[in-house]
């Protein structure tokens, strides 16, 4: 219990730190975390099987002030806030010889907040700078990045577009066409 400090140095400039209060019965913790200059290069290992990429690399920071507590039945409630994240310095190649797909000098996003069990994720305010994306149509005129995906079957790619439309779209679009559709009940 009490305020405690931690903070991990890695000899490429990255850092884990954190400063906080812990206590383990039951189970409660308040505080900051920071993960600073993080590379992702190892991220490519898991986005092997899914798109056939040449290389990708970036650099993560995050900060945000958390709280994390075992509630009265024994379930655990996790919240982030003030939830700032950097991405930087983002490039990724793929095909044939390797040439640039994407190139991006800053993702940031400030203001975020997580809440879980209520699975919650805002955002907060999002700027995106130095964007260069190299969309190119092959002889056939299908867009050439999907060649990355070569190999999935057609079941494979509809899951996937299921998934991002179930995942992403909807609950993004949820209330607006639940508002267009009672506007058009209303309309007769």
């Amino acid at each position: 219990t009490g305020q405690q400090h931690v903070e991990i140095r890695f000899g490429d400039d990255s850092a884990i730190i954190w400063q906080g209060s812990i206590a383990l019965a039951p189970l409660a913790s308040e505080g900051t975390m920071t993960l600073q200059n993080l590379a992702l290069d190892q991220a490519r290992k898991y986005l092997d099987g899914v798109i056939d990429l040449q290389s990708f690399a970036a650099r993560l920071s995050v900060r945000t002030k958390y709280r994390v507590a075992e509630t009265a039945d024994g379930a655990l409630a996790v919240e982030l806030t003030d939830l700032e994240t950097d991405l930087e310095d983002v490039s990724v190649t793929g095909f044939e010889p390797a040439e640039p797909i994407l190139d991006i000098d800053a993702i940031r996003t400030r203001g975020g907040r997580v809440a879980y069990p209520e699975q919650r994720v805002d955002i907060g305010e999002i700027d995106i700078s130095g964007l260069a994306v190299n969309l190119q149509l092959d002889a056939e005129g299908t867009p050439r990045i999907l060649q990355l995906m070569a190999g999935r079957s057609r079941a494979e790619m509809d899951e996937m577009g299921a998934f991002v439309a179930r995942r992403t779209l909807w609950p993004e679009r949820r209330e607006a066409v639940v508002a267009e559709l009672q506007a058009h009940l209303d309309a007769g």
